[in-house]
């Protein structure tokens, strides 16, 4: 069976808990959870082997069972524009570098990759300055990116230098054998000093680069 490399920024995951669930068509059932694919996409996605049910892959006919666990590796989108980055000399703080992979980190403020209103003056076009040649799995626009952290986000990036590097890295991601801490600031008066917030969220319709509270929203919880 090829395998296919799921990247930790194009992955959903759901686990099969409820009643109403058992016996549904995995099929009908992806399509009930991300709406902005047709079936017939959907069932393309099943087919190519970028959803997996507990990391094998089924028919799109498949009958979902309790504890199924659930593994959508969302394609990158097209890239066209982008075909050329230009690299720019960008201050990187270097924390870590090997042959295989360096660790950067990344000051609030710095866009990840280029994107809709940011081609240039990203982490990757210091990346492209500073290394050269970086892995190529995560495609054009993001040579080297294995994960990514929000603009506003501060914080440590993993950058693979070789395409084997980048495949043992998205592995750690996948099976959550890397920990990743997230510290936050705060206001207001807080009735409780620790909890747990569960809710769905999905991208805001008037601004794609948000995300909002859904109730058909994918399943996210902070402790």
């Amino acid at each position: 069976m090829k395998k296919n490399l799921f990247q930790e920024d194009n992955i959903d995951n759901f686990k099969i808990i409820l009643q109403s669930d058992i016996g549904v068509r995995l099929d009908h059932y992806i399509t009930n959870k991300l709406p902005k694919y047709s079936r017939s996409k959907i069932q393309s996605l099943i087919r190519s082997n970028n959803i997996l049910v507990n990391s094998k892959q089924c028919k799109t006919g498949y009958r979902l069972e309790l504890n199924d666990f659930i593994t959508i590796n969302h394609p990158p989108e097209k890239e066209e524009g982008y075909s050329k980055i230009t690299p720019e000399p960008i201050n990187l703080n270097i924390l870590f570098e090997d042959e295989d992979i360096a660790i950067i980190d990344k000051p609030s403020g710095l866009v990840v990759h280029p994107g809709k209103g940011n081609r240039s003056n990203t982490l990757v076009n210091g990346l492209l300055h500073h290394f050269g040649n970086l892995s190529d799995v995560n495609g054009l626009i993001r040579p080297g990116i294995v994960h990514r952290l929000d603009k506003n986000t501060s914080g440590l990036i993993i950058v693979a230098k070789n395409n084997n590097a980048h495949q043992n890295l998205s592995e750690q991601f996948r099976y959550r054998s890397i920990k990743k801490e997230y510290c936050a600031l705060t206001w207001g008066l807080w009735k409780k000093k620790e909890g747990q917030i569960e809710v769905g969220l999905k991208r805001d319709k008037k601004d794609p680069t948000r995300y909002c509270v859904s109730q058909d929203g994918k399943r996210s919880i902070t402790s």
